[in-house]
């Protein structure tokens, strides 16, 4: 399965402003990176193992790796369905 990265930034955008993001630092600081590594990106969609390897590299408390790149991407896979 393939997302368009325009689709990735308007999730990540809407997440940006969900209160889950105020209430998450971690995430918040995740997912803020991860948009600006998206705005740079010469492609127009990515796959899912794109996708996550690129919010895994993105993830600012190394010991949670996983779970963040996990919950990052099911809140902007998921919000993608609303934007």
């Amino acid at each position: 399965m393939y997302v368009s990265v325009f689709e990735l930034k308007q999730g990540v955008l809407a997440f940006l402003n969900s209160t889950e993001a105020i209430y998450s630092p971690s995430l918040n600081a995740t997912a803020q990176r991860s948009l600006k590594r998206l705005t740079n990106l010469n492609r127009n969609s990515l796959s899912m193992v794109e996708i996550y390897n690129l919010i895994f590299d993105c993830t600012v408390l190394h010991w949670q790796k996983d779970q963040t790149t996990q919950q990052l991407i099911q809140y902007i896979l998921g919000g993608i369905k609303y934007v």
